[in-house]
């Protein structure tokens, strides 16, 4: 009975590691994790009262014309994005196009991980640019140990086959 029930497991992982979104089968194309850093109450504040010009970002972040997300502080999302060259943009909540400024040219590798930098640069007191930049894997790690991963419902429904879901931001290799 016993040696039963391991064959059984055995054969269950096995299917589960073969199948479409199981861990072998996710080895296809490329992941993409956006975050934007993670900032306590204190230095959102001093951020957004002029005292730094980097400051915490919200808005969407499409790859071409697909909406992947609307990104919220302190957050981090991945997809698993087919290999290829890839446009990603950054837009406020209220714009429908990307400006030339908020646009980020990646050609994704086959396996590869791609770790994109999410935040708005304050140019005065006015002027408010996105900023979305691919970020080497140690940095994404420091600024965002404390971050939590993005809730499904700010990923648009058609994005959603992309999603890899993580209770904890990807760890380094």
């Amino acid at each position: 009975m016993r040696l039963h029930l391991t064959r059984g497991f055995a054969f269950t992982i096995l299917l589960l590691a073969i199948a479409p979104g199981g861990c072998l089968a996710s080895a296809q194309g490329a992941a993409v994790t956006i975050y934007t850093p993670y900032r306590t109450a204190a230095q959102q504040l001093a951020e957004y009262s002029g005292l730094s010009n980097s400051q915490p970002a919200w808005g969407r972040i499409f790859d071409g014309e697909q909406e992947l997300a609307k990104m919220r502080t302190s957050r981090f999302v991945t997809f698993q994005i087919p290999a290829g060259v890839h446009v990603f943009s950054a837009r406020f909540d209220i714009q429908h196009h990307a400006g030339k400024k908020n646009t980020l040219n990646l050609d994704l590798k086959e396996g590869g991980h791609y770790y994109l930098r999410f935040t708005a640069i304050a140019k005065d007191l006015v002027t408010i640019e996105l900023d979305l930049k691919e970020t080497e894997c140690a940095v994404a790690a420091h600024e965002s140990e404390k971050s939590r991963p993005l809730e499904e419902k700010y990923v648009p429904v058609q994005a959603r086959s992309l999603l890899l879901k993580q209770a904890l931001m990807p760890a380094c290799p």
